[in-house]
């Protein structure tokens, strides 16, 4: 039997597992309804029971492997990340799409030391031009492209 381990794919699966219990526990109130009749929260269970047994293969798929040492990992990326994703949501809704994700993309990027910034500026354009192409034109999402002054 093999020593307990805690490496990157341990790790990960132990992660999504949470993520999936999370949302069952978070969704224990709202009606599902049935497969004939879906409630508000069919669609979420369903994710979350996918998370379920994604994660529950990742661990197994854990112990068919070499264990890979988990990386060590910094506050400072962690804090960019978590920024960008507060500056898109600050941002949006005054901004518009377009600055918000640049802003958003450009405060994660930072959270690499080692980001190329030719590399980061195309990342930038394409994300920008993806997200408004899916929301805006393909699922016709009631969002703000451009600022509006005034």
């Amino acid at each position: 039997m093999d020593k307990a381990r805690l490496d990157t794919e341990v790790a990960s699966g132990a992660l999504i597992i949470g993520f999936g219990l999370l949302a069952f526990w978070l969704l224990r109130a709202t009606p599902s309804g049935s497969i004939e009749q879906m409630g508000p929260s069919f669609l979420p269970r369903a994710v979350a029971a996918a998370l379920l047994v994604t994660g529950l293969a990742q661990l197994a798929a854990a112990f068919s492997t070499a264990p890979v040492p988990l990386a060590r990992w910094s506050i400072r990326s962690f804090g960019f990340v978590a920024a960008s994703i507060v500056a898109f949501g600050l941002l949006v809704s005054r901004f518009g799409l377009v600055a918000a994700t640049i802003a958003a993309v450009v405060v994660a990027i930072a959270a690499n030391p080692e980001a190329r910034w030719k590399e980061a500026v195309f990342l930038t354009l394409a994300l920008t031009a993806f997200c408004v192409l899916l929301f805006v034109h393909l699922l016709g999402l009631q969002i703000r492209v451009w600022p509006t002054w005034g």
